[in-house]
């Protein structure tokens, strides 16, 4: 007899959460005002206050003792880091991931929603707060969950990414790598503190960003770290060792493949000099 498969959550049932605490009330007539007059993602987050009304005083628990250790907000791998140029020569201070179409995109920790909505020409954004003086923001989404003002749990979806199926009532979710999975869709990731931007992947757990399949020169793909992805359980002290061992064995096999680019390169220059 088949196996079921777990039914897939529903982008309705998610976006239906009503019991979230909120932080603050928006002021609507405050936020159109901001984006009419914003030209830069800075200006937009300078004024992030304003728009607040009735706002609850504090912060939420600090994540600094976490910091190179949040999980990414999608499964997929990072196509551009902090200040690389795009096709059209245009560079920015975040990153940019691809993932699949209809991709789950959850929050890395506790926050706070600051805003949500379309922004300059960023698309769909959410900008999180998850401590004072630290703005997490989201961009490139097709659908957008939560409220401005809300107080989100650690890895709450707060979106989802569009593409084949944009609009359909169902939520990708898994690691992406199965077979024909087709990592099209592309998030783009900011982090400012003080409202200055800073790299995220400082911020950020990166063992499998972009090394499940990598394109080499003469065009083959190479699976890296076939023994660095095996699941580590045990407790905690274990399964901590072990998770070190992961991300020094994924290193190496980043240098391997680093290694052996350069030693392609240098063969291909061979043939192209040898006399004929």
């Amino acid at each position: 007899m088949a196996r079921k498969r777990p039914a897939r959550p529903s982008a309705s049932a998610i976006a239906d959460r009503t019991d979230l605490p909120r932080r603050f009330t928006e002021d609507a007539v405050k936020t159109a005002l901001l984006i009419a007059s914003t030209e830069t993602l800075e200006g937009f987050a300078s004024g992030l206050s304003q728009i607040a009304v009735d706002e609850a005083p504090g912060s939420l628990p600090g994540i600094a003792g976490r910091k190179g250790d949040l999980p990414l907000p999608v499964q997929g791998r990072i196509l551009r880091r902090a200040g690389e140029e795009d096709a059209a020569g245009i560079a920015r201070p975040g990153i940019v991931m691809a993932a699949r179409p209809r991709a789950l995109v959850t929050t890395p920790a506790a926050a706070t929603v600051r805003y949500r909505g379309p922004l300059l020409d960023y698309g769909n954004v959410i900008i999180l707060e998850p401590q004072t003086g630290i703005l997490l923001v989201l961009a490139g989404l097709d659908v957008v969950y939560g409220e401005t003002g809300q107080v989100l749990p650690g890895g709450s979806p707060v979106g989802l990414m569009g593409g084949a199926g944009a609009g359909d009532d169902v939520v990708q979710t898994g690691t992406g790598t199965e077979t024909g999975a087709r990592q099209t869709e592309t998030l783009y990731i900011e982090l400012r503190e003080d409202n200055t931007p800073v790299d995220p992947l400082e911020w950020f757990r990166t063992d499998k960003d972009d090394s499940t399949n990598e394109e080499i020169p003469d065009g083959r793909s190479r699976r890296n770290a076939g023994r660095c992805r095996g699941d580590h359980t045990g407790g905690s002290a274990a399964s901590g060792a072990r998770g070190h061992e992961k991300r020094q064995c994924l290193r190496a096999a980043g240098l391997v493949r680093r290694y052996l680019r350069a030693d392609l390169a240098r063969n291909m220059w061979k043939r192209s000099t040898r006399p004929t």
